[in-house]
């Protein structure tokens, strides 16, 4: 998948697949993305980004014992960092989860 900005050049693959989401009902996990490893052109792997990310989201999971909850992750740790340049790294995730998740809850809930 190709970034929003032209000029980001993924030497690693590593945030690009630390990115993924888990949802959380009493404090399991019963959904999650596959957390698989992406490839640049050049081949690096992204294997340790996929790792990252799903740690990270399994670590926020424990957090949640009651409810549900959707926690979508950047699990590099210069995630941050990359975004404040300008880079989308979680941003249209987040814009769609706002616009996706009270659809999905009405539907749980029967009122729609």
């Amino acid at each position: 998948m190709p970034p929003h900005q032209p000029n980001y050049i993924d030497w690693t693959a590593n945030l690009r697949s630390s990115i993924g989401y888990v949802i959380v009902r009493g404090g399991e996990i019963i959904s999650q993305s596959s957390f698989k490893p992406t490839h640049t052109r050049a081949g690096a792997s992204g294997d340790e980004g996929a790792a990252e990310g799903k740690a990270y989201a399994e670590k926020l999971a424990a957090k949640f014992p009651h409810g549900i909850t959707l926690i979508v992750v950047a699990g590099m740790n210069y995630a941050a960092y990359v975004s404040a340049k300008g880079y989308d790294v979680l941003d249209s995730a987040e814009l769609l989860a706002e616009k996706l998740v009270p659809q999905m809850m009405r539907q749980l809930s029967g009122k729609e």
